[in-house]
């Protein structure tokens, strides 16, 4: 996870575009999104106890990837009552929004609602912040 690197403490701008980001081995500038649906294991036995949920290991990205991993942790250096994204968009819309809703949230972030029912939001997608300019960057 990002970490302040200076002794001055980050402002809540400053939190919002840096806060709970993660970065691989690559180094990579911003955050790396993982398209794949499966993850590779050391070994047969490593498998078998991350399926078995004794190790902890990704497993399969419906159920969890590191983008969304880090995604929520970013959401979360907001103090918002939430657990998941379809929790923070029924937050936000205060109640089960209708299909193709586009809620904004301050990180800049906005959720466009796919599919949803009366009692559930079932898919959504998420649009990150445009760029921040040069010139917007707080000091």
């Amino acid at each position: 996870m990002s970490t302040q690197t200076t002794e001055r403490p980050w402002r809540p701008a400053t939190v919002l575009v840096r806060g709970g980001s993660t970065r691989t081995e690559c180094h990579e500038t911003s955050e790396a999104l993982f398209l794949t649906s499966g993850f590779v294991y050391d070994n047969a036995a490593q498998a078998e106890a991350t399926f078995a949920g004794t190790e902890q290991h990704w497993v399969y990205s419906r159920f969890g990837n590191p983008t969304v991993a880090m995604l929520e942790a970013r959401l979360a250096q907001i103090e918002e009552p939430v657990d998941t994204l379809g929790g923070l968009t029924f937050l936000l819309a205060e109640g089960v929004p209708p299909v193709g809703t586009m809620l904004a949230h301050e990180s800049g972030w906005r959720i466009e609602v796919l599919e949803a029912d009366d009692t559930h939001v079932r898919r959504l997608r998420l649009h990150a912040p445009a760029e921040e300019r040069p010139e917007d960057r707080e000091e």
